[in-house]
């Protein structure tokens, strides 16, 4: 495991929807808990197996003791934010098969829904803290 200060996200960087995500919990995230990292970036070949890089279809969530996917790292990153906690701790009490499913199925159409950037995403200056290469 790392021993980063911080719990990494990695997440598909041509995905606009994954793209909008981390907008998201960059403003969420004041006490700067995350770092952040496309799944095709060096970070991850550093630091994830590589059966993790190879699903761009998953969030990937690295911490200290664990790597999370799927619907796992969803809710673990969002029970990190103020204001999200509660409630995504409660989505735990849907057995997991049923969020891994429906994580899936918005996985699987992510780009037809949302679009996909031709190049990986770049930190803007106020973003620059969170991301890694």
């Amino acid at each position: 495991m790392s021993n980063l200060e911080r719990s990494v996200i990695f997440f598909d960087g041509k995905c606009k929807l994954c793209n909008s995500q981390i907008d998201m919990m960059v403003r969420w995230d004041k006490n700067k808990k995350f770092y952040i990292s496309s799944l095709q970036g060096e970070t991850a070949k550093e630091l994830l197996a590589p059966f993790h890089r190879k699903d761009l279809d998953s969030v990937v969530l690295l911490t200290s003791t664990a790597v999370y996917t799927e619907s796992n790292a969803a809710i673990r990153i969002l029970s990190q934010l103020r204001w999200f906690s509660f409630p995504a701790y409660t989505l735990l009490l849907i057995p997991r098969f049923i969020r891994d499913s429906l994580y899936r199925f918005v996985a699987k159409n992510r780009y037809k829904w949302f679009g996909k950037n031709d190049t990986c995403r770049m930190p803007t200056k106020e973003e620059e803290d969170y991301f890694l290469p």
